[in-house]
């Protein structure tokens, strides 16, 4: 599955989604899974600023390579899945990309879907919101909170995108986390997960 994560700079909400997932791909070895992220109105080759590689180092993962992406249509076309951080962030992600309906999410409108309905799948996610439509609550850009509210930030960005991923990684056994310890962050789960593993 191909993960594409998408705010508007590419140096917040997106950046933390990116590298959280990257680590819980490498944590688990889930080849499989590839993530990625870009901003609608990000300038490409930025780094991250200090306050959110704090966050990210803080939950776990690691900021230092990250680079900020500008996003395209075929980026949108290659992903299995878009999680957005705000309803603007996806629909501007559908402006450029209408093909891409079916497949965009907000963050938090994805993970409360998976709850919800117990998808397993983003088939299933785009029909529990066909049959639950609402309007998802955004999530702020942490690169420009002070430091405690972007580790909460931080907090909740973890906290959905890790239990969707194990909704759609077909492991309903492992329970919802509550909002992480970050030491805590990426336990490892008590069986292999359906996406492919390495050897």
């Amino acid at each position: 599955m191909r993960v594409l994560f998408v705010c508007a700079d590419n140096v917040g909400g997106s950046a933390i989604a990116e590298c959280v997932a990257t680590a819980y791909a490498a944590e688990h070895r889930l080849r499989s899974l590839v993530v990625e992220s870009a901003g609608t109105r990000a300038a490409a080759g930025l780094r991250l600023g200090p306050p959110v590689a704090r966050v990210i180092t803080g939950l776990g993962a690691d900021p230092r390579r990250f680079r900020s992406r500008s996003l395209t249509a075929a980026m949108s076309a290659e992903a299995d899945l878009i999680l957005t951080m705000t309803e603007a962030d996806c629909r501007d992600v559908v402006t450029l990309d209408p093909d891409a309906a079916p497949r965009t999410f907000p963050l938090l409108q994805a993970y409360r879907l998976a709850r919800m309905t117990a998808a397993v799948s983003v088939a299933e996610l785009h029909a529990g919101r066909l049959a639950y439509p609402a309007v998802s609550r955004p999530i702020a850009n942490p690169a420009i909170s002070d430091e405690q509210k972007s580790a909460e930030i931080g907090d909740l960005i973890a906290q959905a995108l890790l239990g969707l991923l194990r909704s759609l990684a077909y492991e309903p056994y492992i329970a919802v986390p509550s909002l992480p310890n970050r030491e805590t962050l990426l336990p490892r789960p008590a069986a292999g997960p359906a996406f492919e593993a390495a050897g």
